[in-house]
């Protein structure tokens, strides 16, 4: 064959093979990608997906749906997803293996990226940094990106972010909203716009204006050695009427990332500042100079290095004032030197020089190696103790203190003395103050503090050791002429008192940090206790006793004044609280005696309330008589009104442990009075027997009607209830019985609360089966009950309620108002008390005036007269039955307003009560006669919470 047809064959061959290529390409060219992306991504731990990739040939490859996310644990989880992102690929650098760059433009829409820390993984992610080098492109095109970074407590969220970057031309940056929150900042940053430079690698973000007075003049971002696993980054701030210039880079290694960071900043508006960050206190001063430094990773700081500087001048924040504040520190070879804080205020200085050296191993913390030089010169101790968000009022006064104090191989050394003079610490006046602390080894010894106010005297000595078990002795003597003068440093519920007297009080303590033990003296004199609810006559008080791991033990425990005497032997334990030889005499006559042993916790049931802090291994032994006590000659002795009048009288007896328990209680009550004439007198007698209580009570007033209650209840004290932290076994019989006949105008007004000015209560009902589900026959009726002040229109209520076993029927309820009266109708369903509806009927038109919505909680009912004529009662909804339901021993409560008669009412409404606040529900009653609408009303219900199942009941013929 000759040369020529040779050559035309080559070319036939050549123009074949181009043509299979050309057809071939787009499948080629996607299963390539396809491959490229499995392979990549395993490598990785990432999965990478697509919807449909499309790749014409010689043309950009688009790909629909890309999704990438992490494929196994490690520190920082990946979710990236982008609706349509196109590549322009350099084929030359992937079929002839050049260093070129890979792409020579990227173009991405509706980019949704969100990296989150777990901070239960450990695992560190890895990532082909020289891969990731070469997908850096020529051009760059973003739009609607949304960017969420999560780092555990801080959150940075980027919106709507549009973004341009070319080797060849300016691009631009546009931003809908930026968030940053973090524990102590959080802002909110909305419509950005910038201008961006991609040239050799370094990406440049510039001219944009954050918020007033915050420009970024330029951010550039060095990628050039992202190979080597190291990023740098610029920052030029215009910040607050100054300059911040930032030096940041990282560098990724196999032990951590090693972060370089250099800074600096000057005459920084400190006002502006809390402007634009939206302090609602804002503050003023300026930072003058500020230098930092760091070299090192932030999870290893004993092999790294650092270095700060700042002078801040004239600071003011709410009424905190400094006219100069200065600190200095650095930190290199475990080594942190503080070289100076130095706080300056009109009347006062403040110097702190010193070194720290960080520990190597953990169990090095308790006992470091430091040193530290203080010097105060405090003339204005109140202005002082705004600084740490004292007040003048608590604080004031002259105070020096100076000294060294350093530590070295668990060896301590140093000594600081303190001088104060016309002080107030926390309101308490001190005259003079001095103290002396010397540091020997690992001993600290308080060789004296004395302070001074008047007469007044608080001397103290005692040492530690710092090491070991923490061993400690100290001895204090103190002497108070005035209690009123140090109330501020009672806890905040007892300082609403009225606290006078002296006192004189002796500690002498020792222990460990474990076990801490010695003896007190307390002795005061003419103590007065006096607030709005009480005013007593002025007593003494004699306390003397030991402590140690085991009990409180008061060997003389007294209160007393002329007339009345208290004494008694008191142990306070960890699992029982004891009284001995208690004995209560009053003008020298002995009228309470006995002993008292209870097995509990009492600390942990003083917080608590919980039946499980009682010991059941132990043994109850109370004993306590009370003899024939005049109450009003008990009032006249220990205080300073004369209320009340009456003869009181008992006994209680308990023994035996909790889960056979055997109590008998009598009491007896004769012509009591208390801020009214009507007289009281009663009976009460319980019982506790195998596992039952058993209550008697005969009461009797002016009017000679008895009123007696009689009940047997069931006890569980073994296996007590949690649920309902009761003594009472719910689901056990339980018998009961009462009767009576009460003129309510003969009842006391500390009864009644002053509401019936007229009307006769009678009732005579008894009760069987068991708690949970009672049964109850008889009757509850009130007749004529007429209030003594008419609460807006109401006026008076009258009503009778008779038991048919576990139901009850209203038989009448009549609530009368000014002019009008609401009859009602109904019944209720107690068969069991976890779950009991009360249903009313109202035999008048009543008329719903609210429009609250279902979610909306009710806080009160109110009742109104409504005018006919003045309004048409179309446009209000009109209620045909009312239900309330809930729990017997519970705030849960419902309350459905709906029509009557049918299985599923119309227009029904149910709205659940609210213990507080919460709207009110106004019901409206058409008027006999002419009156307004909108008057004050009784609030009849009061606020429940959560609604229980729906009982449904026949209405009440």
């Amino acid at each position: 064959m000759s040369f020529a047809k040779r050559l035309l064959l080559f070319f036939l061959v050549l123009l074949l093979a181009g043509i299979i290529v050309i057809l071939l390409a787009p499948l080629l060219v996607a299963d390539g990608l396809r491959l490229f992306a499995w392979m990549k991504g395993r490598e990785q731990g990432i999965k990478i997906e697509f919807q449909k990739i499309e790749a014409p040939f010689l043309k950009p490859v688009v790909i629909h749906g890309l999704r990438v996310t992490s494929a196994r644990p490690c520190l920082f989880s990946v979710d990236l997803a982008a609706e349509r992102a196109s590549f322009d690929l350099n084929l030359r650098t992937i079929f002839f293996l050049s260093n070129a760059r890979v792409l020579h433009a990227v173009s991405i829409e509706g980019l949704r990226c969100k990296i989150r820390r777990d901070p239960h993984q450990t695992a560190e992610c890895h990532f082909d940094w020289r891969f990731l080098h070469r997908l850096l492109a020529d051009q760059v095109e973003l739009t609607n990106v949304d960017l969420q970074v999560n780092n555990g407590s801080t959150e940075f969220d980027l919106r709507g972010v549009a973004w341009s970057a070319s080797e060849i031309e300016s691009g631009k940056f546009t931003a809908r909203e930026i968030d940053i929150s973090a524990p102590l900042f959080h802002q909110h940053f909305t419509g950005l716009r910038g201008a961006t430079k991609w040239e050799n690698d370094h990406l440049t973000l510039g001219a944009l204006s954050l918020t007033r007075g915050l420009d970024v003049e330029t951010i550039t971002a060095d990628f050039s050695r992202l190979e080597q696993k190291r990023i740098g980054i610029e920052l030029n701030l215009d910040a607050f009427g100054g300059k911040v210039r930032a030096s940041i880079a990282s560098e990724n290694r196999d032990k951590g990332i090693v972060w370089n960071v250099a800074g600096n900043a000057s005459a920084i508006s400190l006002a502006q500042m809390s402007t634009a960050l939206g302090l609602r206190e804002p503050a003023g001063g300026s930072v003058r100079a500020c230098k930092f430094t760091f070299h090192g990773d932030m999870q290893n700081l004993t092999h790294a290095t650092a270095s700060v500087w700042t002078e801040m001048s004239g600071f003011i924040w709410r009424d905190r004032l400094a006219e100069t504040v200065m600190f200095g520190a650095s930190l290199y070879n475990r080594q942190v030197e503080v070289e100076q804080l130095y706080v300056k205020q009109r009347n006062n200085q403040f110097t702190l020089t010193g070194e720290y050296t960080l520990p190597a191993k953990s169990a090095d913390w308790i006992n470091p190696n430091f040193r530290a030089d203080i010097s105060t010169s405090i003339n204005d101790l109140g202005e002082f103790a705004k600084l740490f968000g004292g007040s003048a009022e608590s604080f004031s006064g002259s105070l020096n203190i100076s000294g060294t104090v350093n530590g070295r191989e668990q060896n301590l050394g140093g000594k600081i003395t303190v001088e104060g003079n016309s002080l107030r610490l926390w309101a308490a006046p001190i005259d003079s103050l001095r103290a002396k602390l010397n540091l020997k080894g690992a001993q600290l010894s308080l060789e004296s503090l004395q302070a001074r106010h008047l007469e007044d005297f608080f001397n103290a000595t005692g040492e530690v050791n710092l090491a070991r078990d923490h061993r400690y002795s100290v001895k204090l003597n103190a002497g108070v002429s005035s209690l009123a003068a140090y109330l501020s440093l009672l806890p905040a519920w007892a300082r609403d008192l009225k606290l006078e007297g002296r006192a004189s009080i002796g500690w002498d303590g020792h222990g460990t940090v474990d076990a801490h033990s010695g003896d007190f003296r307390i002795l005061a004199e003419n103590v007065c206790l006096t607030s709005d609810h009480l005013e007593l006559k002025p007593f003494d008080v004699k306390l003397d006793g030991t402590y140690s791991p085991q009990n409180i033990f008061f060997r003389e425990f007294q209160l007393s004044n002329p007339q009345a005497e208290f004494n008694g032997f008191v142990s306070v334990a960890s699992n029982y609280l004891q009284l001995q030889t208690v004995r209560f005499d009053l003008n020298g006559k002995s009228k309470l005696q006995g002993n008292v042993f209870i097995p509990v916790a009492f600390g942990r049931w003083w917080r608590s309330r919980s039946l499980d802090d009682f010991n059941d291994n132990q043994n109850f032994d109370v004993d306590l008589m009370l003899d024939e006590l005049d109450l009003g000659e008990l009032q006249r002795a220990v205080s300073e009104h004369t209320s009340i009048s009456g003869k009181l009288s008992g006994r209680l007896e308990t023994y035996g442990p909790l889960a056979s328990l055997q109590s008998k209680f009598q009491a007896h009550l004769r012509d009591f009075i208390f801020r009214d004439p009507q007289r009281l007198s009663a009976d009460i007698g319980a019982e506790v027997v195998s596992n039952s209580l058993r209550l008697h009570l005969r009461a009797t007033t002016t009017d000679p009607s008895p009123m007696q209650f009689e009940a047997t209840l069931p006890l569980r004290l073994a296996a007590r209830n949690q649920q309902r932290r009761s003594f009472f076994a719910w689901d056990q019989p339980f018998a009961v019985k009462t009767s009576f006949s009460v003129l309510l105008p003969k009842v006391p007004r500390y009864i009644t609360r002053q509401i019936f000015h007229d009307g006769i209560l009678t009732g005579s009902v008894t009760g069987a089966g068991t708690l949970q589900r009672p049964t109850l026959v008889g009757e509850l009726s009130l007749l004529n009950g007429r209030f003594v002040k008419s609460p807006g229109p109401i006026t008076g209520f009258s009503g009778s309620l008779q038991f048919h076993d576990t139901f009850a029927t209203i038989a009448f309820a009549n609530v009368e108002l000014q002019d009008t009266k609401l009859a009602l109708g109904g019944g209720i369903n107690f068969a069991d008390i976890s779950n009991v509806s009360i249903k009313l009927v109202p035999d008048v038109s009543v008329f719903d005036l609210t429009s609250a919505a279902p979610d909306k909680c009710i806080g009160a009912v109110n009742i109104f007269s409504l005018k006919r004529g003045d309004a048409e009662t179309s446009a209000f909804t009109e209620v045909q039955e009312i239900e309330l339901q809930g729990a017997f021993d519970s705030r849960a409560w419902i309350i459905t307003l709906s029509e009557h008669g049918r299985t599923q009412p119309l227009n029904s409404k149910s709205l659940s009560f609210c213990p507080s606040g919460g709207e009110v529900l106004q019901l409206a009653v058409p008027a006999t006669k002419q009156n307004e609408l909108g008057q004050r009303a009784l609030n009849i219900f009061r606020g429940r919470e959560q609604p229980p199942p729906t009982l449904n009941q026949p209405r009440p013929h």
